[in-house]
């Protein structure tokens, strides 16, 4: 999934940088749609296979712990202040943008930061990325790869070609958190059922 993710990013950069026009605004909104149902479907079913098998006490049981995990995980958030952090990091990316947008020239580093920043940190990107250590489910980085993929095609026109640099960053973070989330899988989940 991760290499999937990389590679749609530099995809959509040679893309964007090769062809003469954009896409029209029918063509994105059918892309728009398509991806949005693929994301509906792909989360049903992962919905769907997490809960189905296991009766109803499974089921409660596995409710019990996501809502566990999501009190402790906002918590966690709160005590180290990460949605500030995050909320800084998207508002230094959107300027960056809108300062490229606005014909500024800015230097190289400018384009790789504000696109890598967009590209790691979304939440579908360190779930599908937990998903795939996890269980092997690539879907999630698999749509998540599209949708970067076109987004990549509209940066590379407004940052040049130093938004691809963005795929290194993705590569090693999305992988760091597919392999610890194999290896916590392998080794600590185990013992855990």
């Amino acid at each position: 999934g991760t290499i999937l993710n990389a590679a749609g990013i530099l995809l959509g950069g040679i893309l964007g940088l090769t062809r003469r026009r954009q896409m029209n605004a029918r063509t994105q909104v059918a892309l728009k749609n398509i991806l949005g149902v693929l994301i509906v479907f792909v989360g049903l079913g992962t919905t769907w296979s997490g809960l189905a098998g296991g009766g109803v006490g499974k089921f409660f049981k596995f409710l019990l712990i996501a809502i566990l995990a999501m009190t402790l995980g906002r918590l966690t958030g709160r005590l180290l202040r990460l949605q500030k952090s995050l909320n800084k990091l998207g508002r230094f990316a959107g300027k960056k943008v809108a300062d490229a947008g606005a014909g500024r020239k800015l230097p190289w580093s400018d384009g790789f930061i504000a696109c890598a920043v967009l590209f790691c940190l979304p939440p579908m990107a360190m779930f599908g990325a937990v998903l795939d250590g996890l269980d092997g489910r690539w879907q999630t980085l698999g749509i998540k790869s599209v949708m970067d993929c076109l987004a990549m095609m509209a940066f590379v026109r407004t940052f040049g070609w130093s938004a691809m640099a963005a795929a290194v960053p993705v590569a090693a973070f999305l992988g760091s958190i597919t392999l610890g989330a194999k290896l916590l899988a392998s080794n600590f989940l185990s013992l855990a059922m």
